[in-house]
């Protein structure tokens, strides 16, 4: 038994470690081109030699630096490669793993999204998914659920449907892909709303203190 505190541990190595993200996501690759490794607090897609014509620039990038937290941007990189990475065989060996890779694009989105929350997290010095509770996703989606006066903070509406279940399915990827992740893992039994699909959790939202 370690004598050292929680806070003092060794940080699990990553099962991703200096992955070639392009490679590892059987993507193809533009000659020259920049390849992002995982590592990196940026991964451009710059390089990609598929992405659609529609596809901005910045969508390209996905941005891991603005999450606070060191540890919790190692989770989302873990969650953005699984995402996109669906082949690769530590991600097949998760029973509850997509099958279906996530498009980069896709992936930009959710990760925006996933940022919003992990930063929640780090405000209330939570440090690890298994502090997580019920409690503290259901607080943050209602913060997360509208759209306030940013001179008053009144509420003015509810924020489109798409948004939340975009990041309530971002969080419950935190239990459904637990067994990869190298900082920690949420709590056993628990997964955000439980078994609901993300469409009917985010649906729920309470009228008058929204």
């Amino acid at each position: 038994m370690s004598l050292l505190p929680a806070s003092a541990q060794p940080a699990a190595r990553s099962a991703f470690a200096g992955a070639d993200i392009a490679a590892t996501a059987r993507l193809n690759w533009r000659n020259g081109a920049p390849r992002p490794r995982f590592e990196d607090d940026v991964w451009s897609f710059i390089g990609w030699a598929e992405a659609p014509v529609q596809m901005r620039v910045t969508e390209k990038n996905v941005l891991f630096d603005r999450i606070a937290h060191r540890p919790w941007r190692v989770v989302a990189k873990e969650l953005a490669l699984a995402w996109i990475a669906t082949q690769d065989e530590r991600v097949l060996a998760l029973p509850h793993a997509r099958r279906v890779p996530r498009h980069p694009r896709t992936v930009y989105a959710r990760i925006y999204h996933l940022t919003v929350w992990l930063n929640w997290l780090h405000e209330r010095r939570i440090t690890t998914p298994a502090a997580v509770t019920q409690e503290h996703c259901e607080a943050f989606l209602r913060e997360y659920g509208v759209v306030r006066d940013k001179e008053t903070g009144a509420v003015l509406r509810n924020k489109a449907g798409g948004s939340l279940r975009t990041v309530v399915s971002a969080m419950q990827d935190i239990t459904d892909y637990g067994e990869l992740l190298s900082p920690d893992r949420h709590r056993p039994g628990f997964r955000p709303w439980a078994g609901d699909r993300p469409a009917s959790s985010a649906g729920r939202r309470p009228g008058p203190k929204w």
